[in-house]
């Protein structure tokens, strides 16, 4: 029953932190990403579109939508030709641009800048499709083949991201929109061909990196990288998954963009599935207003080896609301996702941990629980959410255990509804999404 939430609850033994074919432009450095699906997010497909039928020929691969117009742009690599697609993935018009090459494309709230896989980037006029300017990235050694827009970027004054899949650079470089190089971002993920900044997920801001991972038909990750330290969070998607479903052995990642102006209340992350045929995709990666992120924590401003509710009584408590009792989290130094501190959550007498995030009785909409969690090897935990908290008559609505030893079970609707796997001795992302409207969760 999720017809009300207003309660996590953790009794864990956890640190615990709040958050080729020719047709197809293929890297010839592949190789395998590690991809643990009990890290995977829960994405909701917004959108699939077969891109081949649509524009009429493959080869199409950077992909961008533009909210100013509300249209998509597609292009084909290989040549000067894009496309202009209507919001309901239908075909508005095609047109030719002065340039060749385009695989990536991002947009800064005028301008489309496009990379070509050469140190400049084009920049474009949506509503009269020509040429208005360059951006040098020559500080990048091989150019830009990815690009994405950073609006938080050279002190709130913008900037692009990018790089390309030559190895053994693959790093990524953020210049200003005049060709500045800003930081160089270490990257040793080979194949890249997407690349998408978020500034709206939990605990954020995050870089979406879309890899080509050993080829077509192998899995092909969305993997997510905290932007402010450059280290990959463990948080990755298979677009072979879902999108890439009825692409079985050609599917392989193209361009990757981010909106918030498409689908009202959300998060879209796209892009283009190059392969047979080629996709024009969109997930649903967070919400936007009032459903976004309402709380995040990652403890740093908490004193090491005090407790966390006995510290902040007005976002915290316990089972028995007694902040600064045994049932109290430690802040503890021995682990840390980002930072320097996380909350240890143990259950070694006297201290039976039983911590509370009280999340405000929410009754209505889409809501999303997201945090990191570090379980060493021979400990497990435990977390639930209740619909109503009232101590030993509270009323439970879910509740995940994770045994020692790597497995878990579900009770939602019965018990043991579901299993899943989770790495020990290593932060791995849990997100749970509750539809309040529809009286359903998933995990």
């Amino acid at each position: 029953m999720f017809k009300k939430i207003i309660t996590l609850l953790f009794v864990l033994t956890w640190c615990f932190t709040l958050s080729a074919q020719d047709f197809m432009d293929v890297s010839p450095t592949l190789k395998p990403v590690n991809h643990d699906p009990a890290l995977e997010a829960t994405w909701d497909v917004q959108f699939n579109y077969d891109a081949t039928v649509i524009t009429g020929a493959a080869g199409n691969a950077g992909a961008v939508y533009i909210p100013t117009i509300n249209k998509f742009w597609t292009s084909r690599w290989a040549t000067g030709v894009a496309h202009q697609w209507n919001a309901n993935g239908t075909l508005d018009l095609e047109f030719t641009l002065p340039f060749t090459g385009t695989r990536g494309m991002c947009f800064d709230g005028q301008y489309v800048y496009h990379s070509t896989n050469t140190t400049t980037v084009q920049k474009v006029d949506p509503v009269t499709r020509t040429v208005v300017g360059t951006v040098p990235v020559a500080g990048a050694p091989n150019g830009f083949r990815f690009i994405t827009y950073n609006p938080d970027g050279n002190s709130g004054a913008g900037s692009i991201i990018g790089g390309n899949w030559t190895s053994p650079n693959l790093n990524f470089y953020e210049f200003s929109l005049t060709g500045t190089l800003l930081r160089t971002i270490t990257s040793t993920v080979t194949g890249v061909y997407g690349l998408a900044y978020d500034n709206w997920s939990p605990g954020g801001p995050f870089l979406w990196v879309w890899s080509q991972g050993a080829g077509a038909g192998t899995p092909q990750l969305i993997q997510q990288m905290n932007y402010t330290t450059g280290l990959y969070t463990g948080v990755t998607h298979d677009v072979k998954s879902d999108v890439g479903i009825g692409q079985p052995t050609s599917g392989i990642a193209g361009g990757l963009f981010i909106t918030d102006q498409l689908v009202p209340g959300f998060v879209t992350l796209g892009g283009l599935m190059q392969g047979t045929p080629d996709l024009l995709f969109g997930y649903e990666l967070t919400t936007t207003g009032g459903g976004g992120n309402t709380y995040f924590e990652n403890f740093e401003t908490f004193v090491a080896g005090q407790q966390l509710a006995c510290q902040d009584p007005t976002n915290w408590t316990t089972w028995s609301n007694a902040p600064c009792g045994n049932e109290d989290a430690l802040i503890s130094t021995n682990y840390a996702f980002s930072g320097t501190k996380s909350a240890l959550i143990d259950w070694v007498a006297p201290r039976y941990v039983d911590l509370v995030k009280p999340l405000g009785g929410k009754t209505t909409g889409t809501w999303y629980v997201d945090f990191m969690a570090y379980i060493p090897t021979g400990k497990y935990g435990y977390y639930n959410i209740l619909a109503d908290f009232a101590g030993a008559s509270s009323l439970w609505a879910f509740q995940a255990y994770f045994n020692a030893g790597g497995t878990g079970t579900i009770d939602a609707g019965g018990a043991s509804a579901a299993t899943f796997t989770y790495p020990h001795d290593a932060w791995f992302a849990v997100q749970f999404k509750v539809d309040l409207d529809a009286d359903l969760a998933q995990f």
